[in-house]
């Protein structure tokens, strides 16, 4: 998350969404009191105990409304990138099963299993996104939502709003085949039901096969 308040921006970082990418690119347009948490790397100024005590970068809208006025809020622009479900699944299970034999061997059943766990489903990587981007009162809680699918797209609106120059990096991928190939039906219905909102939230569906390998 950032909440550059010399800008008037806040970036919600959904996790496999290119979002350490998007965090690079506005580094340069941000001043030493903006407020980012990026776990990762140890980059953290965040100086709201609650918040920097979740550990991770990836606050929620709900999160941030607890510590930021319902009027600063709507006076900043907020945005974030969406990711396809089954295709983000499918990044966030390579990067977590990476060196996994079992995995490597049966994707899909790998998947299966991980997914019935609830420990698992409530990891950041995995959480639906619309946990991290919907209101309390259920309405989407940024004014920009793009689309992974179309990221240079996307950044340009970013750029242009939030005044960053820079050219967008490509940081943190992970290589995968399409996602399709990972599937079979129940794993399907099983990564339909879990992400029924996200689905219905963003309109996406899983989509005709698809050739070649993509980035994480």
């Amino acid at each position: 998350m950032i909440v550059a308040h010399s800008r008037r921006f806040v970036f919600f970082a959904v996790p496999k969404t290119a979002s350490q990418s998007i965090r690079a690119a506005l580094q340069p347009v941000l001043s030493a009191q903006d407020w980012q948490q990026h776990a990762r790397y140890g980059q953290a100024y965040l100086p709201v105990p609650v918040l920097a005590a979740l550990g991770h970068g990836h606050i929620s809208v709900q999160q941030l409304a607890t510590v930021l006025s319902d009027e600063l809020l709507a006076a900043y622009w907020k945005f974030a990138i969406v990711r396809n479900p089954f295709d983000r699944f499918v990044s966030a299970c390579c990067f977590l099963f990476r060196g996994d034999d079992a995995f490597q061997r049966m994707p899909a059943a790998t998947m299966r299993q991980a997914l019935n766990r609830p420990r698992f489903r409530s990891r950041i990587l995995i959480r639906p996104q619309t946990d991290l981007l919907m209101r309390m009162d259920g309405r989407l809680g940024v004014d920009f939502a793009g689309r992974y699918e179309n990221l240079p797209h996307a950044y340009g609106v970013i750029a242009r709003r939030t005044g960053s120059a820079g050219v967008l990096p490509w940081l943190n991928a992970h290589a995968h085949l399409p996602y399709q190939r990972y599937y079979d039906d129940r794993l399907h219905a099983m990564v339909s039901d879990f992400y029924a909102r996200d689905l219905a939230q963003f309109d996406y569906q899983f989509e005709a096969q698809a050739a070649g390998c993509q980035p994480g």
